[in-house]
């Protein structure tokens, strides 16, 4: 009796943590994520994990990012438009199907020659990207 009440009291902890796992960790669409506008004419939508952060970035025509740098390593990939990026003093055209890696501390910045859609991953986790909690 001893024994079947130890391994049913075992399973239930089981289902909680894979309940908890469900919650944590299910699955959304990206567009759900309030919006974090990174500044006039850039909004982005970032989900987070333990160590990346992960962006669907909206970017109206003719927007410039200026020239900036972070230690975070960053993936730009470009699904829809026309982004010259400059990047460590080198400017490169990402058109749909593109992407870049850009080290970290590296001097990078963006021009939208036309509406872009783009994917940013970056490593460590953007903190600051992340919406406080009400």
């Amino acid at each position: 009796n001893f024994c079947r009440q130890y391994f049913l009291e075992k399973d239930d902890i089981f289902k909680k943590i894979h309940l908890y796992k469900l919650k944590t960790f299910m699955m959304q669409h990206i567009k759900d994520i309030t919006p974090k506008q990174l500044m006039e004419g850039i909004n982005g939508y970032y989900a987070h994990g333990k160590n990346m952060s992960f962006g669907y970035v909206e970017i109206k025509e003719g927007t410039v990012m200026p020239v900036h740098q972070h230690v975070h390593e960053q993936i730009t990939y470009l699904l829809e438009g026309q982004l010259d990026m400059e990047i460590d003093g080198v400017v490169y055209s990402l058109t749909p199907g593109s992407y870049h890696v850009i080290p970290s501390n590296t001097l990078h910045g963006a021009h939208a020659i036309t509406a872009c859609k783009v994917i940013d991953v970056f490593s460590p986790v953007r903190e600051e990207y992340k919406m406080q909690q009400l």
